[in-house]
């Protein structure tokens, strides 16, 4: 899993250094975090909730690469495939 990353733009504006963690910057981490799961509770579609038992909702042609990289209980919603057409 990546590392999370928060930025300070008006000290830093360029991004150089990750203030993720460093003293004085929990709060903003904090509401932000709070920000996101409160956008996902709202606007997410249980059934591609990934991390409450959902799957990936994802257009696909290569449906076994899921499996193949992420194990064999991982598995598209080959419903919202479109007909492949050359």
């Amino acid at each position: 899993m990546a590392e999370n990353e928060l930025y300070d733009l008006v000290a830093d504006p360029v991004q150089y250094e990750n203030v993720f963690g460093k003293r004085g910057y929990k709060r903003i981490a904090d509401e932000l975090d709070r920000k996101v799961v409160e956008f996902f509770d709202h606007y997410a579609d249980p059934r591609y909730d990934l991390w409450k038992g959902g799957s990936p909702k994802l257009i696909t042609y290569r449906p076994f690469k899921w499996p193949e990289r992420y194990g064999k209980d991982w598995a598209v919603d080959k419903s919202l495939n479109p007909e492949f057409k050359e």
